[in-house]
């Protein structure tokens, strides 16, 4: 379809490097908001030029989902992004057994792993596009599509987790099991944990949640509209490149100050 993609700023790259911290950000369920989190983070830490920042997602795809790509690729415009010079699909040439350290897909001062082909990609291939993307402060979108020893190794993998949790008691409900597996994980590696409620409303019973998630401190991210986040795709942007959402985003710009 028909959008316009207006850059906001050119921006240099200098993918250097440098020691690595992985950053994998969790949902408790399908539809808590990994993938709006995580790519808010990722925008957020990127406007530090002492960071270089890469974003791999392994949301969707994981489930062996029908879609031909991940929707972040067309939620981004991708497609206008990287209109006049090639997108590298990382995990292809990874599962190919191919290098991508030296391989860029930099936009926005973001190097970009979003899988084209949806239905190739495992959680192998996930984990070793996070382990060997150029880059120094690596955003890992999980989702909530890893269960089991998937989802132990992918927590294995990272130096900080970001829990996300959409706070309808459903979604609380259907993230139980996943929220033990997260816990347990915290406790038994020491990683650094940062839980955050998306999509708070005047609606949430605040002490009702704390008590669920027995977890010391909360960051919460203000429900953001739809036609906002509708206004972002058709201007083929990421959610935080929006004034208005990007003063809701505290919770992220704590977890930036903290990488």
């Amino acid at each position: 379809m028909e959008r316009i993609f207006v850059r906001s700023e050119e921006a240099e790259s200098d993918f250097r490097a440098a020691p690595r911290v992985n950053v994998g950000i969790v949902g408790l369920c399908a539809g808590a908001g990994s993938t709006f989190v995580s790519t808010s983070i990722a925008y957020l830490a990127s406007r530090d030029k002492r960071k270089s920042v890469a974003f791999v997602e392994a949301a969707d795809y994981l489930r062996g989902a029908a879609e031909p790509r991940s929707r972040l690729f067309d939620c981004m415009g991708a497609d206008k992004r990287f209109a006049f010079r090639e997108y590298i699909d990382l995990f292809e040439v990874t599962e190919r057994g191919g290098s991508i350290r030296n391989s860029l897909n930099v936009d926005d001062r973001i190097n970009w792993a979003v899988p084209v082909d949806a239905v190739k990609c495992d959680s192998n291939v996930f984990l070793r596009v996070a382990g060997s993307i150029a880059g120094d402060t690596i955003i890992c979108d999980i989702g909530s599509s890893l269960e089991g020893d998937n989802l132990r190794a992918a927590l294995s993998s990272m130096d900080i987790i970001v829990c996300v949790a959409d706070p309808a008691p459903s979604s609380l409900i259907a993230g139980e099991k996943r929220l033990y597996e997260i816990k347990k994980h915290i406790s038994e590696s020491g990683v650094k944990l940062f839980m955050v409620i998306n999509k708070m409303s005047a609606g949430v019973d605040k002490r009702g949640i704390r008590k669920f998630l027995g977890v010391p401190e909360i960051l919460t991210i203000e429900a953001v509209p739809a036609s906002e986040i509708h206004g972002c795709e058709y201007a083929c942007r990421l959610p935080a490149e929006s004034k208005s959402i990007r003063a809701k985003l505290q919770a992220a710009e704590r977890i930036v100050n903290e990488l």
